[in-house]
């Protein structure tokens, strides 16, 4: 993948607009434009969410949590991951555009929150993406820094979801402090102290069920639970 080698995206993307050339999505892309769950995140309903980074993250919940089960093949998801990391990442890159609304802090905090989560959950494939991973901690966490002044009262899934994907993230750097400290701090003015509570928030945004998935993100949280009050 040109994108984990050069750090940046070399080609544009096509959703459903034809005739233009660019990386295309799997067909389930498509199809879940018209599931019913589509609607069904409350978060897209903040006001100022960009609607490019609000579209990828409702198909993604929709593909991820279908009542059937998860039913890409190793292909599609490799070609979904491809497909979503360039569309969110060749935004950033492109050429300002003075008649589009500025993304709001929150957007942002979603966009490189997704890349983070596609990039481990995924894995790598011909290429190591440990850099590209960590480059973008670094965005996420600097995001976070102005981001946690004010954290929207009504946004705790969404709180608890990206300091999840924080600590997975940046584990084994020196960044991992930095989100353990807030996850620490989350978790308990939330009441949050097992895996069986946590799980529900990391569902309510974006969560795909399997076993590597659930010890990637839950052995972070239980490390968290045991960290000393005075953090």
């Amino acid at each position: 993948m040109s994108l984990i080698v050069q750090q940046s995206p070399q080609f544009a993307t096509r959703d459903d607009v034809a005739g233009r050339e660019g990386i295309t999505p799997p067909p389930q892309w498509h199809e879940s434009a018209s599931n019913d769950l589509h609607a069904e995140l409350p978060i897209l309903a903040s006001t100022g969410l960009d609607p490019l980074i609000g579209d990828t993250l409702s198909r993604l919940h929709c593909l991820f949590q279908k009542p059937e089960g998860f039913d890409l093949t190793t292909t599609d998801f490799h070609d979904l991951t491809c497909f979503v990391l360039h569309r969110l990442l060749h935004d950033t890159t492109s050429p300002i555009d003075d008649t589009r609304l500025p993304a709001s802090l929150e957007s942002e905090v979603i966009r490189y929150a997704i890349v983070l989560y596609l990039l481990m959950v995924h894995g790598p494939t011909y290429f190591s993406h440990v850099r590209l991973q960590y480059t973008t901690t670094l965005k996420l966490k600097a995001l976070l820094e102005q981001w946690i002044l004010a954290p929207p009262s009504d946004r705790e899934s969404l709180w608890i979801w990206v300091l999840s994907i924080g600590m997975a993230a940046s584990d084994g750097t020196p960044e991992y402090h930095y989100f353990t400290t807030h996850a620490h701090k989350a978790s308990t003015a939330l009441g949050i102290s097992a895996w069986e509570t946590a799980l529900p928030h990391h569902k309510a945004v974006l969560w795909l069920e399997n076993l590597v998935t659930d010890r990637l993100f839950r052995r972070h949280w239980e490390a968290v639970w045991v960290l000393k009050p005075d953090i």
